[in-house]
């Protein structure tokens, strides 16, 4: 189980899988790192899926006050996990959310 730290101390868990250029996949409210599996069954052979579940969706912390919640603290967020596994040189980012 990989967490990353957040600046203000949470710990923010996600998933790595496969080789090759990272994309980062961000989930939508309520679902979680797993709503991507058929995308990283389908892209993992060429690419590294890096797939978390965002503040307040365990196994992540849950944050104790609502301004924990804020727009530009998500935007950060989505950072944390792969700034945590050194991709951000040569970063080539798709962030998408499953279709419901």
């Amino acid at each position: 189980m990989a967490k990353a730290g957040t600046s203000d101390g949470l710990q923010l868990y996600y998933e790595t899988h496969g080789a090759g250029p990272p994309i980062v996949l961000v989930h939508e409210l309520g679902g979680s790192h797993a709503s991507f599996h058929f995308q990283v069954d389908a892209w993992s052979p060429r690419f590294t899926c890096i797939a978390d579940n965002a503040r307040g969706y365990p196994p992540s912390d849950v944050p104790p006050r609502a301004e924990s919640y804020a727009q530009d603290i998500a935007a950060n967020d989505i950072g944390v996990c792969h700034a945590d596994l050194t991709c951000r040189k040569n970063l080539s980012t798709l962030v998408c959310t499953p279709r419901v």
